[in-house]
């Protein structure tokens, strides 16, 4: 669509593997390897960020780094759609907390991962310095449906 598209990921297996799909389709650019709380990109580099399943990986903290990063490498009126894990979702009422707002998985496929869960008030504190054009709240199942999750989706300009 002629879009100049990067990523990244913290995963250097999921890195390789998008690369090679990359490179099998000709596209010039390549994933980075990168940590989402030590974003490397220059100031007010992109017009646009998807941070799509994938901030609330962390502890509060790092989540707000990671915010912090995305609002520093976006473009004065830039758009980011962002999504974050919901506190009406059925596994944050199941789990211990490692700290307010965060568990972290014991088994399964995430197990040793934080997962931070925010309501619609965490959101507006987050995204501080920013236009709030939508925020939706989405219910899915999964893996068979076996499980069901609770998500905000997030669409914003950045100020």
């Amino acid at each position: 669509m002629g879009f100049d598209v990067f990523g990244s990921d913290y995963s250097i297996d999921a890195v390789m593997e998008v690369n090679q799909h990359l490179e099998e389709m000709k596209y010039p650019y390549k994933i980075k390897h990168e940590s989402m709380t030590d974003i490397t990109e220059p100031d007010g580099f992109y017009d646009a960020v998807i941070a799509y399943n994938v901030i609330y990986h962390a502890y509060l903290a790092d989540m707000v780094k990671a915010l912090d990063n995305i609002k520093r490498i976006l473009k004065p009126s830039g758009s980011l759609l962002v999504t974050f894990q919901s506190k009406t979702s059925p596994i944050y009422k199941e789990e211990l907390e490692a700290e307010k707002g965060t568990i972290v998985k014991e088994q399964g496929r995430e197990a040793g991962i934080p997962h931070h869960f925010v309501d619609r008030d965490d959101i507006m504190k987050l995204l501080t310095g920013y236009r709030i054009v939508e925020i939706s709240h989405v219910e899915h199942e999964y893996d068979d449906l076996k499980y069901k999750g609770c998500h905000y989706v997030v669409t914003a300009i950045k100020l």
